[in-house]
């Protein structure tokens, strides 16, 4: 949808679909975000106050949608889907709401690695890691010290592996990667000598890096017809 057209009823929106959810929600953030609206000297206009007004039927569709998949009650998502909801929802509720919803979050976040550490393996222990970080970064100190253990003795796994041997080893690569990414957006003073972290770092990235011919040996090889 051009972004000058009528903005599109949150109504619309097909909520079985994740692909579908977030991109309604990152569409609407790139409108609001054309229009000024980020800006401090900013007033708000018809096409924001329409944007914040579907953004709120929005919200009360994805929370409905997240709690279904964390009470089991889901028939179209499973808990795979709760990571890219929950970036999702955190953004908007402050664009629409003007207020953050980190209680909630932190809510579904626990429950989702409660549900994980049961024997629910429709999220991956990479994913489950991540978002616990992320609430360790937010508030550890209100953070259960049992979810914080794991999760930063698990950055510290990783850290070391990187260490020893440059790469993630016996990991699927979507997992590698997003590993690689968790790993050099944290500060890692507690595993690294800062004055090494940044060459530490930017040696993980290169290790990761395809030059471009692997890059074109590989899309090749992936074409339809390629043998």
């Amino acid at each position: 949808m051009p972004i000058g057209h009528k903005i599109l009823s949150a109504f619309e929106i097909d909520y079985s679909n994740v692909e579908e959810i977030c991109g309604y929600q990152l569409l609407m953030c790139k409108i609001f975000e054309s229009e000024g609206a980020f800006s401090n000297t900013f007033r708000p206009n018809a096409k924001t106050r329409e944007i914040q007004i579907q953004g709120c039927v929005w919200l009360k569709k994805v929370k409905s949608v997240i709690d279904d998949i964390v009470a089991g009650q889901s028939a179209y998502h499973t808990l795979s889907a709760i990571p890219r909801l929950l970036s999702a929802y955190d953004l908007y509720c402050r664009i629409c709401k003007g207020e953050s919803a980190d209680d909630y979050i932190r809510s579904v976040r626990l429950k989702t690695v409660d549900l994980w550490a049961k024997g629910d393996k429709s999220i991956s222990e990479t994913e489950i890691v991540i978002e616990l970080l992320k609430e360790v970064q937010r508030d550890n100190r209100t953070l259960d010290r049992k979810y914080s253990t794991f999760a930063l003795r698990s950055l510290g796994d990783w850290v070391k592996e990187l260490m020893q041997y440059g790469r993630f080893r016996n990991t699927p690569s979507d997992e590698a990667y997003a590993r690689l990414r968790c790993v050099i957006d944290y500060d890692l003073f507690a595993y690294l000598d800062p004055k090494t972290e940044a060459a530490e770092k930017a040696r993980w990235i290169k290790s990761y890096k395809l030059s471009d011919d692997a890059t074109l040996r590989r899309t090749a090889s992936a074409s339809p017809g390629q043998h």
